[in-house]
């Protein structure tokens, strides 16, 4: 049987969750300007700090979506995380071959964080979509 979130916990979830993504956001474009600028290299390290705890609270968003779902919804994303994760390493693959093979410019660049986030709302459909279908 599904479980019902109280109002006020989905809002509370809502409003963390449109956080995290300001907060993914602006990070990343902060964490840019920290690698790109021509200062010392502790404000470039800064950078790469900033860049990967900017990610933490979006992921403590989802782990909360999913902790509040029923066992279905838990299900669901456990395989649509290990399929995704099977995604991501063939786009990754496919995109360096790709470039190894000169279809694309050398300077082609495939965002990681957003190929994971696709690649998990894709695995996470794929999923669903089988279960559905499932008898």
């Amino acid at each position: 049987m599904a479980k019902v979130i109280p109002l006020r916990q989905a809002l509370i979830g809502m409003l963390a969750m449109l956080a995290s993504l300001a907060v993914l956001f602006f990070g990343n474009r902060w964490s840019d300007t920290l690698l790109h600028s021509s200062g010392p290299p502790g404000a470039r390290w800064l950078g790469v700090a900033l860049a990967v705890v900017s990610i933490v609270p979006w992921i403590y968003c989802l782990a909360w979506g999913v902790a509040a779902g029923d066992e279905y919804v838990q299900h669901i994303a456990l395989v649509g995380t290990a399929l995704a994760f099977v995604l991501d390493l063939l786009a990754h693959v496919a995109f360096n071959t790709m470039v190894d093979a000169r279809l694309l410019a050398p300077s082609s660049y495939l965002p990681e964080l957003a190929a994971a986030i696709a690649c998990w709302v894709v695995g996470c459909a794929i999923a669903m979509l089988y279960y559905r279908q499932r008898p």
